[in-house]
């Protein structure tokens, strides 16, 4: 369980998990959820909200690897590739949805709000 840890702390109960994200894949931790997991869960309420509020900007407070898997969604990336995208604690991503032509646009990725 990931719950609440460091990522080092993570990865010291989780040996397997870092040397699998080095060979680009998207690993699943002993009773967690890997991004295609995360991704699976969590999208089909973004693409609920892009409906029901269209025209409206909404706030997300998530964790890093959620904001990863989003990322990974809206900029199609492969999924064994979103452990790359860096996210700290207190950083502010910003994305941005066209509804006319359904794209997405990464305005800021990882943008610190403390210093």
């Amino acid at each position: 369980d990931g719950e609440g840890k460091t990522k080092e702390e993570f990865l010291s109960l989780n040996k397997t998990i870092d040397a699998a994200w080095a060979r680009e894949e998207d690993p699943r931790p002993v009773g967690g959820e890997n991004f295609a997991d995360v991704r699976d869960r969590v999208i089909p309420v973004i693409e609920t909200h892009l409906e029901r509020y269209a025209g409206q900007s909404l706030l997300y407070v998530i964790h890093g690897n959620v904001i990863r898997a989003i990322l990974g969604h809206i900029l199609m990336m492969p999924l064994r590739l979103v452990h790359r995208l860096e996210q700290d604690c207190c950083a502010l991503t910003t994305v941005r949805h066209d509804h006319d032509s359904g794209r997405w646009t990464a305005a800021s990725v990882n943008k610190p709000l403390l210093k």
